[in-house]
């Protein structure tokens, strides 16, 4: 004969779990055997503050990015503007030294012993500086000032007592009145140089003065 088992906790076809254990809370599960897990959904309510929660965020990091962006840019157009004013610096003397005479006005033009003249003029928003022969143009530099920058070209007498002779002057300067205040802010610069402080400008010049 053939023994029969039977399960003691099978009821006229059903399975039967048990709920609690010794004093244990059992894990809810399903029929066959695996845990059931409850998922809690969001609410409304709950989605909306989350969205407005990122939605300040979003904006917190955009105006610091922002404000990093425009300094950035302010540091680099002053460092390349002071860039810009020392070489103009140390051209502009070189010029003068080695002119036997000067003309200012709008421009200032620096005639040179060998013939060539270094014209010098401000075509907002930079200073040009052509180096001619004749009518020919044999070279062009470009110093770049800010947009608000004004220039002017004069002479004056040179009071120090080791040098006697005329200077000629550049002033670089901010505009009165300007209604574009956020532009990159001018630094007021000074540049005087003596006329034929070379020894080349010199003798030429003394060579023009003998009769």
């Amino acid at each position: 004969m053939s023994a029969t088992y039977t399960n003691p906790t099978r009821k006229r076809g059903r399975i039967s779990l048990p709920t609690r254990k010794r004093g244990r809370i059992a894990v809810p599960r399903s029929r066959f055997g695996l845990v059931c897990c409850r998922r809690r959904g969001k609410s409304l309510v709950e989605m909306l503050v989350l969205i407005g929660l990122l939605g300040l965020m979003l904006s917190i990091v955009s105006t610091t990015l922002v404000a990093l962006f425009r300094t950035d840019r302010q540091i680099r157009r002053d460092l390349e503007q002071v860039t810009s004013l020392a070489r103009l610096s140390d051209q502009f003397r070189a010029d003068a030294h080695a002119a036997t005479s000067c003309t200012t006005g709008p421009a200032c033009t620096l005639q040179r012993a060998d013939g060539r003249t270094v014209h010098y003029a401000f075509v907002p928003p930079a200073i040009s500086r052509e180096v001619r022969r004749e009518q020919a143009v044999e070279h062009r530099d470009t110093f770049r000032l800010p947009d608000t920058a004004v220039v002017r070209f004069d002479m004056a007498e040179d009071v120090s007592p080791r040098q006697s002779g005329r200077l000629v002057r550049l002033t670089i300067a901010a505009a009165a009145s300007s209604d574009k205040p956020y532009l990159t802010a001018v630094r007021p610069a000074t540049i005087e140089a003596a006329i034929g402080l070379s020894p080349a400008s010199s003798e030429a010049s003394a060579g023009e003065a003998q009769p």
